[in-house]
């Protein structure tokens, strides 16, 4: 649970399923060879909310936007999670 602990497992392609909330953004940067990096907001981070999809789905993750109550219950762990292959 949780943006760090999250970008690390997609960087280790251990994410089986991501669960996201799609109306947060995630603060970051784009590091050399498109590894993602939790970030501040401010001056040079971007959202790194389409780029996390995107490397779950390259993996073969599911990907499951949360939404409503549940979105509320994952807003303790920064709006996203994952369950891992191993």
């Amino acid at each position: 649970c949780g943006l760090v602990p999250v970008l690390a497992a997609l960087a280790e392609g251990r994410v089986d399923r991501l669960l996201i909330d799609p109306s947060r953004s995630f603060p970051g940067t784009v590091e050399p060879g498109e590894s993602l990096a939790a970030a501040e907001s401010g001056e040079g981070t971007v959202d790194l909310a389409d780029l996390i999809v995107a490397h779950a789905l390259a993996t073969d993750a599911q990907v499951l936007p949360v939404t409503g109550e549940a979105a509320g219950a994952l807003a303790r762990a920064q709006g996203v999670a994952a369950f891992l292959r191993w």
